[in-house]
């Protein structure tokens, strides 16, 4: 255990000398800061996609997939939920701009 000490003392004192421990105790860590706040900035104040759901199945698999995965996430406010009847309809809404992305869960989904 002396040993280790003294390294560490020994290369302490070589940092400070040489001054790399100030770079790397205050510049380093405060350059980061300044480039992830840059980098971040703005992020939360994103608008939270929209996402189609067609459920032609209407199994227990993909209402649990709604109600478990999706519906706990539009609460939260991640994102909003948009019903809709079918492929052509989701398809339709992503491309007139009122959803972001669909899920189209096709009839028999949950038996195969």
């Amino acid at each position: 255990m002396r040993a280790t000490l003294l390294v560490m003392a020994k290369d302490l004192r070589q940092r400070v000398r040489d001054r790399s421990l100030f770079l790397l105790a205050l510049v380093v860590p405060f350059g980061l800061a300044a480039v992830f706040s840059l980098v971040f900035s703005g992020i939360d104040a994103q608008a939270a996609p929209t996402l189609a759901l067609a459920d032609r199945d209407g199994g227990p698999v993909v209402t649990a997939f709604a109600e478990e995965a999706l519906r706990p996430l539009e609460r939260g406010g991640v994102i909003r939920l948009r019903p809709v009847a079918d492929e052509r309809e989701a398809r339709a809404a992503v491309e007139r701009g009122e959803a972001d992305a669909a899920y189209v869960v096709p009839p028999g989904f949950a038996t195969r």
